[in-house]
C-alpha cells in the first residue's frame, strides 16, 4: 500500500508549483500552464489571466476564446474569460465569435453562444454594428435555433436604442409576441423587449386591441403578461382596457380575474355599475367572489 501513496504524494509536489505558487514567480508559459491546468483553483487561473494580458505575444484571447467554448469548463471560468475578452478588445477574434454565435454545431452549447454574443456586442466596431443587429433579428426569428439563446439574443438587443431597416420598427417583435405557435418564454421575451423600447406606449396601444378580440386569440399567460408589462409602463386609458376584458363573457375566468385586480387599480368612471351588472352574468365561483370583494372595496372607499 505504501508505493501508491508514495506516487500520490510525488505526483502532488511535481504539481504543487503550478496550483500553490505565488503566480508573481511564474513565466507567461507558466502562467499559460496555470490557465490551462484544470487541477488549479478558479482565482488562480482567473489570476493568470490577469497577468498574461501583460504578455500580448502569449495571445491571450485565443486561450480564453478555448475557454469560453469549452463545455467541460466551470461556468465561472467561463464567464470571467467573456469578461477578459471584452476588456481585450480584440477584433481578431470577432469571426471565432460570430461562428459561435450564428453557425449551429452540436459541440457549441447554450452557455458558449451567449457569452460570445455578449462578448461580440460589446467589441463589434459601430461600423459593423447595423449588420449584427440584421443577422441577429433574423436569427431570432428562426424558430431552428434554442429558444434560449433566442431569449437571450432578445435581451441583447433591447440595449439597442434603433434598430436598423427593415426592423426599425419592431414590427417582427409584435409578430413574434403575439404567435400562437410560438414557444411561451420567447414570446414572453419579446414583450419585454417591447416594453424597454422609448414605443413602448404605441407598442401596447397595438397589441392590447388583440385581448379585445371575441373569442379571445392569446392564451392566459401571454395575456397576463401583456396586461403587467401595460401596467409597469403606465398605459394611457389603461382602465379601459381592462374593463374591456372584464366584461368580456368569451373571456376566459382566470384572465378576467386578472383584469379584475388591475381594474382596482385603474378604476373607470361607474366601476361600482358595471361590477354590479357583472354580478348577474358571471357564473364561475372564483371570479364571482373576487367581483363582489372588488364592490364592496368601492363602495367602502
Amino acid at each position: 500500500m505504501k508505493a501508491p501513496v508514495c506516487l500520490l504524494l510525488l505526483s502532488f509536489l511535481i504539481y504543487q508549483p503550478l496550483v500553490f505558487s505565488a503566480e508573481p514567480n511564474l513565466s507567461p508559459d507558466q502562467l499559460l500552464a496555470t490557465l490551462n491546468n484544470r487541477l488549479v483553483s478558479v482565482e488562480r487561473r482567473h489570476a493568470a489571466m490577469e497577468k498574461l494580458a501583460n504578455y500580448p505575444k502569449m495571445k491571450l484571447e485565443l486561450h480564453l476564446m478555448h475557454l469560453v467554448l469549452k463545455r467541460d469548463e466551470p461556468v465561472v471560468l467561463r464567464n470571467i474569460a467573456a469578461q477578459e475578452l471584452i476588456k481585450l478588445r480584440k477584433p481578431a477574434i470577432i469571426p471565432a465569435l460570430e461562428e459561435a454565435v450564428f453557425k449551429r454545431s452540436a459541440h457549441i452549447d447554450s452557455l458558449a453562444k451567449e457569452l460570445a454574443l455578449s462578448v461580440l456586442m460589446e467589441i463589434t466596431e459601430p461600423s459593423f454594428q447595423e449588420t449584427l443587429y440584421i443577422k441577429l433579428v433574423k436569427l431570432v426569428m428562426n424558430r431552428k435555433e434554442n429558444a434560449e439563446f433566442r431569449r437571450h439574443i432578445l435581451q441583447q438587443l433591447r440595449r439597442v436604442v434603433l434598430l436598423p431597416e427593415p426592423y426599425a420598427d419592431d414590427l417582427w417583435a409584435k409578430q413574434l409576441a403575439l404567435n400562437n405557435t410560438e414557444d411561451g418564454s420567447v414570446k414572453l421575451a419579446a414583450l419585454y423587449y417591447l416594453e424597454g423600447k422609448p414605443d413602448a406606449q404605441s407598442y401596447l396601444e397595438d397589441i392590447l386591441p388583440v385581448l379585445l378580440q371575441a373569442p379571445p386569440s392569446q392564451d392566459t399567460f401571454t395575456k397576463e403578461a401583456i396586461l403587467l408589462m401595460a401596467d409597469r409602463v403606465h398605459l394611457k386609458d389603461f382602465g379601459y382596457y381592462v374593463e374591456r376584458i372584464l366584461t368580456n363573457p368569451k373571456e376566459d375566468a382566470d384572465t378576467r380575474r386578472i383584469a379584475l385586480q388591475f381594474y382596482m387599480k385603474y378604476p373607470m368612471d361607474g366601476a361600482v355599475d358595471v361590477l354590479n351588472q357583472l354580478l348577474g352574468k358571471v357564473k364561475e365561483e372564483q371570479l364571482r367572489s373576487d367581483v363582489l370583494e372588488a364592490v364592496e372595496i368601492f363602495q367602502r372607499s
